[in-house]
């Protein structure tokens, strides 16, 4: 198309937009800096969810190490205890079977 087909009243620039292609191609350069920024936000996302991952099996470690040290303090405890009433238990006996005869003949119990 040239100049003198459009009418008067259009801008002869126009005829040059009908007949171009409006298309822009961006700079390699460019799309490969946006290709590197999309990896590198990949990587970063794929790193804080790995973080996450350790942060959260970190923790469940430490609340089941916790969870172990309480159960080995209640049966340290309950053990102490046990040995205790045995102990006490040893002692009822024993000062049960300890009697003494005196002159007359009669058992009596010993104090001690």
């Amino acid at each position: 198309m040239s100049n003198s087909e459009f009418p008067t009243k259009y801008h002869p620039f126009l005829s040059f937009l009908t007949e171009g292609s409006l298309e822009v191609k961006l700079p390699t350069i460019w799309t490969d800096e946006k290709q590197r920024w999309e990896e590198s936000e990949k990587r970063r996302e794929e790193n804080r969810r790995e973080g996450e991952e350790k942060e959260k099996r970190r923790r469940r470690e430490g609340e089941e190490k916790e969870k172990r040290r309480r159960r080995e303090e209640e049966d340290q405890k309950r053990e102490s205890f046990r040995r205790k009433k045995i102990q006490v238990r040893e002692k009822v006996e024993k000062s049960r079977e300890t009697r003494c005869f005196s002159n007359d003949l009669w058992p009596t119990r010993v104090e001690k």
